[in-house]
């Protein structure tokens, strides 16, 4: 079982590298109405765009980011949200 998982894995990350390819042909091919409306795909698929927002702090925000965290959690004003996941990594030979 552990080796059919590793094996997955292999494919599932070569899928999604594949996968990566096809959307940014996609995103340099479709109008950004088509985008934003969606293309209707066999199956009763529609592809369409979505976007998310991250942000990039200064170090000096950061900081004060991570010192009101740590402080929150001494606290007890923060909870841990644990989950717990299986991850593969190969051995260094």
């Amino acid at each position: 079982m552990l080796e059919q998982r590793v094996e997955i894995a292999g494919q599932l990350k070569t899928l999604e590298q594949e996968r990566q390819a096809i959307d940014a042909t996609l995103l340099e091919t479709l109008t950004d109405a088509e985008q934003r409306l969606g293309v209707r795909a066999p199956g009763g698929w529609v592809l369409r765009s979505r976007s998310r927002t991250s942000w990039v702090y200064d170090p000096e925000t950061r900081v004060a980011i991570k010192g009101l965290q740590q402080q929150a959690q001494r606290d007890g004003r923060a909870q841990p949200l644990v989950s717990t996941y299986l991850v593969a990594v190969q051995e260094e030979t």
